[in-house]
């Protein structure tokens, strides 16, 4: 038990030798048992940052993101973190690795990085959120809404919810977007069940 609030406001993901990694703000970065019931080791950090999500890629290795713009590495003995790429701009709220490999993190301002199986880029992909959105900008003017959680299908791509109730969707490498409901409500979680429901 590190910090029982940190622990609830980050993530978590199982390490390639099924140890648990838990990330979380004030930077908190700690292994845990297999059995989940005592921390192994905590990673220090130079600088504390506010991790917000970590997830593992197809080469095995975790990555996590913070509030600062950043995507991390973390090595494979689980011991010490790599910057790998540096926004500078915009909080990266979630992090997930698709069925094909594909990494995606998204973030603040409706900013959306990809990172190809074989490429060592996290490319932006943009978006004219206004033209997207075109009742959402008359009501509320310039719009381009944070993105705060990634959901994998398991068949490829991605369901990715936002504010103002915002679903952008990544299918047959193509992007769509799309507003849930009448109001302009915030979506923060998505659910994507073995039987193709999403939540």
């Amino acid at each position: 038990r590190h910090d029982a609030v940190a622990v609830l406001e980050g993530d978590a993901a199982l390490g390639a030798d099924g140890q648990i990694v838990v990330v979380g703000r004030g930077g908190l970065l700690s292994v845990l048992a297999k059995d989940a019931q005592s921390v192994l080791r905590n990673l220090d950090l130079t600088k504390p940052v506010n991790f917000l999500s970590v997830a593992r890629g197809p080469d095995g290795l975790l990555r996590t993101t913070d509030g600062e713009g950043r995507i991390w590495v973390i090595n494979a003995e689980l011991e010490k973190t790599f910057p790998e790429f540096d926004d500078g701009q915009s909080a990266f709220f979630s992090l997930q690795y698709l069925a094909d490999g594909y990494g995606i993190a998204v973030g603040e301002f409706g900013s959306v990085r990809v990172k190809g199986q074989v490429s060592d880029d996290w490319l932006l992909q943009e978006f004219d959120w206004p033209m997207l959105l075109p009742k959402l900008s008359e009501r509320v003017g310039d719009v381009a809404p944070h993105l705060y959680r990634i959901c994998p299908r398991e068949a490829g791509g991605a369901l990715i919810v936002g504010e103002y109730g915002v679903v952008l969707e990544l299918a047959a490498s193509q992007w769509s977007v799309s507003q849930v409901g009448q109001d302009v409500g915030n979506l923060f979680a998505c659910l994507v069940t073995p039987s193709g429901m999403e939540v």
